[in-house]
């Protein structure tokens, strides 16, 4: 599995989802809540999740562009054909923009309630890539000449960051209920890094001389923890990469190792009226197994090729690409050191507040505003949920910044001892995939045991008022 992640992580950052879906906080009584608020106070007694399958979640954003935005249906002799345009993508994008790849995969988590205190642990498998890129790469179209100004056209793509990220983290959580108005609730997390790389400098230039010469400029500097064998020439730089055998991975995940804090409360001003507000990830994660720093700063000066020899035969003429390209590889040479390293999580506020205007129904308002590095998204959730004994559902219209205005849903069952629940603030996917430029599903199943009686002295209702 290790091999694998390595080769998606790698590819993205060559050629460069949140963890929960927020709306879950809306439903009723789900103990994965917990993650998103730590002041959460299950109504049960006990619950444990069913083993893999307490929380599977899986987000891809990317607010640069949609589908629809970089493919154009083209009819030639009477076939219809997909093409990229090129100028459609350019008059999407912003300055800067973002690819954001999130999954997290609950392995088990369980929570006892003792009187006014719940404590819970969660164990938690993550992964996250995210890629922020300029506009400044669809400026490649335009080459590198100006026929009408005979001048020459430079080109600077810089600014490029990339990070990735898998972990895993064991939360242990505790919860109190101060009185009738007031949930206090903490996460403390311990976090086991698997793989992880960023970038730290990223810089290329594309100039044209006037003698129409073109020099090919990159100075970039890349972080990695990941299991790695590297075969170094004569002079030192790097030879060949490969990837090492899953003890090595697992020596690594032993040294790097990180901490992170989730806090929040819940609070009910009014009987009708309940305010939720967390903040999530505060942490960091520090690399120290099988960690390098890749290098390269130089120029690459192309003349043209000489095709004279391609022409008489004494090379091949399928070759000549090949040639340009061991040229420029020759030219770049990547040289690595051994550096410790550490990377900040992507940290959330969340803010919540409920209406109740119904027995069974309530208004909520979700505001989250999500922290990644130098770029932040802010969403907007106004939804409707019903909520009765065995079963809650909510339809959800959200903002997402960047992103565009979305339709979502959520459902939660419960059959005795045994609760189901589904949510996704994303619902346009099914009907417009080619519009929307995010998607997230979450679903889970949890087993909860001695369920509160009539005359149980410990039944304790949510806050929320369920």
């Amino acid at each position: 599995m290790g091999k694998y992640l390595t080769v998606i992580l790698i590819i993205i950052n060559l050629y460069s989802a949140w963890g929960q879906d927020n709306i879950i906080l809306s439903l009723k009584n789900i103990p994965q809540s917990k993650s998103i608020n730590p002041a959460f106070i299950s109504e049960k007694k006990i619950y444990f999740s069913i083993p893999m399958l307490g929380s599977v979640n899986f987000n891809v954003i990317n607010d640069g562009f949609s589908w629809n935005d970089i493919i154009t249906k083209k009819i030639e002799e009477n076939k219809k054909k997909l093409i990229i345009d090129v100028e459609k993508v350019a008059d999407k994008l912003r300055k800067e923009n973002l690819l954001n790849i999130n999954s997290n995969i609950q392995l088990f988590s369980c929570g006892l309630r003792k009187d006014n205190h719940f404590f819970s642990f969660q164990f938690n498998t993550r992964a996250n890539i995210s890629v922020k890129y300029p506009k400044t790469i669809t400026d490649l179209r335009y080459g590198n000449w100006d026929v009408e100004k005979k001048t020459p056209i430079n080109h600077s793509i810089s600014n490029i960051n990339s990070k990735g990220l898998v972990f895993s983290e064991l939360a242990f959580g505790y919860a109190r209920r101060i009185n009738e108005k007031l949930d206090l609730g903490v996460n403390f997390k311990y976090i086991i890094g698997h793989e992880s790389f960023k970038t730290e400098r990223f810089v290329a230039k594309i100039n044209t001389n006037e003698d129409i010469s073109i020099d090919l400029d990159v100075d970039a500097k890349i972080l990695s923890s990941l299991p790695l064998d590297i075969v170094h020439d004569d002079n030192g730089y790097i030879d060949e990469v490969s990837f090492d055998n899953k003890a090595k991975l697992f020596r690594n995940m032993m040294k790097n190792n990180g901490f992170a804090f989730d806090f929040g409360f819940f609070y009910k001003p009014f009987s009708k009226v309940n305010i939720a507000v967390s903040v999530n990830d505060l942490g960091k994660i520090f690399w120290n197994g099988n960690t390098k720093k890749f290098e390269v700063d130089n120029v690459y000066k192309y003349y043209g090729a000489d095709v004279s020899e391609y022409i008489s035969g004494e090379k091949k003429s399928d070759n000549i690409f090949q040639d340009v390209f061991d040229d420029i590889k020759d030219s770049f040479k990547l040289t690595d050191k051994d550096v410790n390293y550490s990377t900040k999580l992507n940290s959330k506020i969340n803010f919540l507040t409920e209406y109740k205007f119904h027995d069974k129904f309530s208004f909520v308002y979700y505001l989250s505003h999500h922290f990644l590095d130098n770029y932040s998204i802010t969403e907007n959730n106004f939804n409707v949920t019903f909520s009765q004994k065995n079963i809650s559902f909510l339809l959800n219209y959200g903002l997402k910044s960047k992103l565009g205005n979305y339709l979502g849903a959520g459902i939660n069952l419960n059959f005795k001892n045994i609760q189901f629940y589904a949510a996704s603030s994303t619902l346009n996917a099914i009907w417009s995939p080619g519009k929307v430029k995010a998607v997230n599903m979450q679903l889970g199943i949890n087993y909860f045991i001695n369920i509160k009686k009539k005359n149980d002295k410990e039944g304790l209702k949510s806050m929320r008022g369920w």
